[in-house]
């Protein structure tokens, strides 16, 4: 079981500040980490914090402006945008990204 680092509420802060500014609901971000909307209000509230993997992608994601990086998803996503004009709402995102993730997935299973 992974275990959790000192998870500080100014960590939380800048990730409802990255949120806002991508313009994502609750729900989106966590498809986009793999949690629920309830598991990201109860890391706001103190009464949980995510696990380090999910912490390092989180910093990743903040610092990058994109989203997971662990997985090879935000390049592929990245790439994706910079040649498709098409504005994406944010549930197209999240849907484009959970595409990705589960065709990476199969990728991964066949080697």
């Amino acid at each position: 079981m992974q275990m959790t680092a000192a998870w500080k509420h100014s960590s939380y802060e800048a990730l409802e500040s990255w949120r806002k500014a991508q313009k994502l609901s609750l729900k989106a971000l966590g498809e986009l980490l793999g949690v629920t909307d309830r598991t990201l209000l109860r890391w706001r509230s103190g009464e949980g914090a995510p696990r380090l993997s999910v912490q390092t992608a989180i910093e990743q994601m903040i610092a990058k402006g994109t989203g997971r990086t662990d997985d090879g998803t935000s390049s592929i996503v990245t790439a994706y945008l910079s040649t498709n004009k098409k504005q994406l709402t944010p549930r197209q995102l999240v849907e484009l990204v959970r595409e990705i993730r589960e065709a990476l997935q199969g990728t991964a299973e066949e080697e």
